[in-house]
């Protein structure tokens, strides 16, 4: 089934996400109750009202939402790191950020990375 939906309809599915802390909230003992995300899952699917949707495609439409809202999410945070002035710093283009950020942003919390690339000076000589 295409998941391309309009902007009410995915208005509607992040309220009812967020409504099921479950599937969200890795902090949660029911985070990891297969039962109660299954359960969850189904009560969206009724109250989304679209015919032929599938547990399956919620769960595709959940790993894009997360996916996309961490990928504009640390695009503003270096924005914000690079020392940027206020007009400059990234906004992000997803229509639905704000509404996502208001949940996901305190269990979505991105890794400072490092490398792990080693420069050694003089080791090998390019002729």
């Amino acid at each position: 089934m295409s998941l391309k939906w309009s902007e009410s309809v995915m208005l509607k599915f992040l309220e009812l996400y967020h409504k099921h802390d479950c599937l969200w909230n890795h902090r949660l003992d029911t985070y990891k109750n297969r039962d109660a995300r299954e359960s969850a899952l189904g009560s969206i699917i009724k109250e989304m009202e679209i015919d032929g949707l599938t547990i399956a495609d919620l769960k595709n439409k959940i790993k894009t939402i997360r996916t996309m809202y961490k990928k504009e999410h640390s695009l503003v945070c270096k924005s914000k790191k690079s020392g940027m002035s206020t007009d400059e710093i990234y906004m992000p283009k997803l229509f639905w950020y704000k509404t996502a950020y208001l949940f996901l942003n305190n269990v979505t919390n991105s890794r400072d990375t490092s490398s792990n690339f080693v420069c050694v000076r003089n080791k090998f000589k390019l002729s």
